[in-house]
Formats: C-alpha cells, structure tokens, sequence
C-alpha cells in the first residue's frame, strides 16, 4: 500500500498541501497581530474548510487508478486553477474593498498610491517625473526612515518607469468611468493570472506545469507583497512573456515584450547581456564575430525600436527630471535621494561608520562594477556552455542579486522577484526545433 501511495502521490500533491495551508495560516497570524497592510477575508475558517475539500479531491484523483493519466492532469490542473482563483482573487479584492470602504490608504503599498497619481498626473498632460505629490494622496506618506523629520523623497520623485503608467492609464479611464473608483492593483491581478498562463507553458513535463502554478501562486516569498501591491509582477510579467515567446522560436514578440518590461522597470535591463548572448550563440547563418554582431544586431531592432518610442517622448519633455527620478535619486547622487537601507552592503557601510548617515551619497556603482563585471564575464563563459533557456535566466538572477546587494538599497521584495526568476530558470523547457528567425 505504501509503495503505491509513494508512486502515485508526487511532490505536486505535497506542494498543494503545504503552500495552500501554509497561505491561509500567514493570512490567519497576521489577522491575529492586527498587521492591517495585509490581510484576507475574515471567515478564514470556511476557506480553511474549503481548502481542505479541494486537497483531498486532490488527492483522491492522483490515487485513482481509474482515470487515465492525461484526465487525471487535466483535473488536477484545473483544481489547482480553481485554488489559486479562490484564495489569492480573494485577497486581492478584499484588500481593495477594504481601501474603498475605509477610504484609507493602510490597507495598500505606497507604491501603489504613487502610481495611481502619475497616471492621473499623465491623464491630465502633466509630466509625472516633473510634478510635486505632496498635495495628492500619496502625500501623507511621510518618510518612515526619518519617522517623518524629513521630507519624503518620493514626493517629488517618481522612481518607476513610464510604460507602467502608460499601460495603466486606460485601466484607470475605464474603472473610474464604470466604478468612480480605481486601485492598481487590479492591473497587477490582471497580469498575475495571464502569468499563470505563461508558467503553465513553459515545461514541456506535465507534472512540472502544475508544481509551476503552485510555487509562483502561494510562493511565501512573492504573495505578500503581491497583494499589497508591490509592482515587481508587473515587470515580471513582461519579462516571461518574453521568454515564452523566445523558448516557442518568435524573436520578434519576444523583443516586443522585453522591450516593455525595459520600459517598465530597472531591474529588466540587467537580462539583456544574456539575451544578446543567447541570440549571439544561436546565430548560425554566419560565422565570423563581426557578422554575427551585425546579425544579432539587425534582430534585435525591435527592442531598439519600441523602447526609443516609449523613453524619448519623456526624455524631450523634461530630461533633467526624469533622469532625476529614475536614476539620479535611486543612485542617491542628488540632494533628495533614497536612503541606504535593507538587507545589502549598504547597512554594513553605515554600520562601519564609513557614512555619517544614510541619506549621505557613496559610490556603490565601484562596488557593482569590481563585483559585477568579473561574474558577468564568469556567466556569459558559462552560458557559453550551455547555452539553454534556463541558463539564460538562472545567471540574470544571480547577476541581479549581486547588483543589487551592491546596490545603496536592497529591499525585501526583491528577494520575492528572485524567487520568481529561479522559478522560471527551473520550469523552462526547449524543444529541438529549428533556428531563432
């Protein structure tokens, strides 16, 4: 009995059973703390009952000796869909309705508010890299790293990238003409469920798509900040779409897609040396490196293409200020900069004393470049090796943790986006199939 047990219960059925419980008893403790930027419904019990319901069905289809086994993925995929809906759509719109009802802003993640405003701000031909957010309602975020001695930086600096308040915008038109309200996070549940799409394709093994849609759903790491409204799904999104689109051989979609997820984040530009690589190693028409270069570089104009379309129109409209706001202020090169804080280097150089205080500027891109550059060359020699899917994105997570733990901030969130990254390094599969066109 325990032999069959053991051939017909995988490590798909224990991921649904830990994460799923798992999920609901973190939703539970922080009800319990009162911790009020994160919590679900309050009945917790009947999701507690209907999760257990679902769980053995779960089971009872991956033991039935019945149901043959393409079935038996179909119901299993299907339940787990059902899962993810239920608890993570949920949350999601509870949190919203709790943020409409309170008229407050405890129940969501600054970053969101600071978004909604520089869509408005965009709605109404302002420039958002231009403009003052004390008097919205992203002003009464006063700086917590100060305990509000100090000016929010983020007043009168807009970090993110323009094509997320581009897109964002006509979801903005349509919920405030339909609804007379809107929360951004309704885009980022729109693009957390077409992900659960794109992880479900990216193995070609049918019992990893299922182990893919449970670890990126209820990953410990990722649904906490997601539902608060951290944006790291929104360039997740575009960067596995990307991906996709590489791994099924249609190069054009796929520098579409990584062009807007360029457009949407930092974070993004760190995977194109090995995506070049990748295009670089596949490229089989022509043999001497400088026409492989141009080959590569013809291929690649798309990227080129949309990413001037989407940065010059900001770049024409205030230089000074977007550069200040999307560079110079995460850089902590200017005045009102962001401070040094979280889990990095940062906190052991204020630590040693080497800066008075962490709002003072310290030339970390010498860190990023003595530790980045060698394992950049380390990497690329590695994918040179092997130069699969995989590898490609396994070393543009590993490159961006050292980045960013260089970097003058690493936030707990980017752990959840690493996480994300490895995910998918793990989960995408290749066929043989003919050359990139």
């Amino acid at each position: 009995m325990l032999k069959i047990i053991k051939k017909r219960i995988g490590i798909d059925f224990l991921l649904l059973f830990i994460l799923v419980i798992n999920y609901l008893f973190t939703i539970e403790r922080w009800h319990h703390i009162g911790y009020i930027p994160l919590q679900g419904p309050p009945e917790n019990f009947y999701f507690f009952f209907f999760a257990v319901i679902l769980i053995i069905i779960y089971f009872l289809i991956s033991f039935s000796s019945k149901i043959e086994e393409k079935r038996k993925h179909y119901l299993k995929t299907v339940l787990v869909i059902v899962t993810i809906f239920v608890f993570i759509f949920s949350a999601i719109a509870y949190q919203i309705a709790l943020r409409k009802i309170s008229e407050s802003s405890d129940f969501t993640h600054d970053g969101v508010i600071g978004t909604e405003e520089a869509i408005k701000f965009l709605d109404k031909g302002q420039n958002p890299y231009a403009v003052d957010y004390r008097n919205t309602a992203f002003g009464v975020f006063n700086d917590s790293y100060s305990d509000g001695l100090r000016d929010n930086p983020a007043w009168i600096h807009y970090v993110y990238l323009p094509f997320l308040p581009i897109f964002s915008l006509p979801f903005y038109k349509i919920s405030e003409a339909f609804f007379s309200f809107y929360d951004q996070r309704m885009v980022y549940g729109l693009l957390f469920f077409l992900s659960l799409f794109l992880i479900y394709k990216l193995p070609e093994k049918k019992n990893k798509k299922i182990i893919g849609l449970l670890i990126f759903a209820f990953n410990p790491l990722f649904f906490p900040y997601f539902i608060q409204g951290y944006n790291d799904i929104f360039v997740f999104f575009w960067i596995l779409a990307s991906l996709y689109f590489l791994k099924i051989r249609k190069l054009s979609w796929s520098l579409v897609f990584l062009a807007l997820a360029c457009a949407s984040k930092q974070s993004a530009w760190l995977i194109i040396p090995f995506y070049l690589a990748y295009l670089y190693l596949k490229e089989e028409t022509v043999k001497t490196y400088g026409r492989k270069i141009m080959a590569v570089f013809k291929k690649i104009i798309p990227l080129i293409a949309i990413s001037l379309v989407i940065f010059t129109p900001f770049l024409v409209w205030g230089f000074n200020d977007f550069i200040d706001d999307v560079y110079r202020y995460p850089a902590g090169s200017i005045e009102s900069n962001f401070p040094m804080v979280g889990y990095g280097i940062s906190h052991l150089i204020y630590k040693m004393g080497l800066v008075n205080t962490i709002w003072d500027y310290f030339p970390f891109w010498i860190l990023q470049v003595i530790f980045c550059l060698p394992l950049l060359y380390f990497l690329i020699k590695k994918q040179k090796e092997d130069n699969a899917l995989s590898t490609l994105v396994f070393s543009y997570g590993i490159f961006l943790f050292v980045f960013w733990f260089f970097s003058r901030f690493f936030n707990s969130n980017y752990v959840s986006y690493l996480s994300l990254l490895f995910l998918v390094s793990y989960l995408i599969e290749e066929k043989e199939c003919n050359q990139i066109k």
